[in-house]
């Protein structure tokens, strides 16, 4: 399942998180989730000044931080583990991408026009749209970002896992 169900109450800091585990299995699953997390917010690139897309296949390119810095980790109380994975953006629409992202899909979305573009002071340029109140379905091809990032570091990660639990002793 993809995590974007991750709630706030089960931070780590959270009263009931602290309650439930005990101090070493909570820094077990804080430590492998927090290094989880950053693996996967790093398989992200910058689109830089050029605003480079990701092609379909490779991670996603951001051209906000919106996306990468939702990426977060927390407790999963029916499972007794930690998950780690996008939060729901705020938003109709925003809603959807961080899955749109990793699984590809047709979405609907409102169209718009180029109104004009701006030569900004030294740094390039600037395009403004307008929308024109029609709607446009589009396919977008899947750029998978948790799973891969999962897959290549695999070993990292359950040697990470490995070192804590080594530590803590239950």
């Amino acid at each position: 399942m993809f995590a974007t169900k991750i709630k706030l109450q089960y931070f780590f800091d959270r009263e009931e998180v602290i309650n439930r585990l005990q101090k070493r299995e909570r820094t077990a699953l804080s430590n492998t989730g927090a290094y989880a997390m950053k693996l996967i917010r790093r398989s992200m690139r910058p689109g830089g000044k050029s605003q480079i897309n990701s092609k379909p296949g490779e991670p996603p390119r951001y051209h906000t931080k919106l996306l990468r810095d939702h990426i977060l980790f927390a407790y999963d109380p029916a499972k007794n583990s930690v998950v780690v994975g996008p939060r729901k953006l705020n938003g109709r629409s925003a809603q959807h991408i961080p899955s749109l992202l990793q699984f590809g899909g047709k979405v609907t979305l409102p169209e718009a026009e180029l109104v004009e573009t701006k030569k900004l002071r030294g740094r390039g340029r600037r395009n403004y749209w307008r929308p024109t109140g029609r709607m446009v379905s589009t396919v977008i091809q899947p750029r998978p970002y948790v799973g891969p990032a999962a897959q290549a570091t695999w070993t990292p990660i359950l040697t990470k896992w490995r070192q804590n639990i080594a530590a803590s002793k239950f």
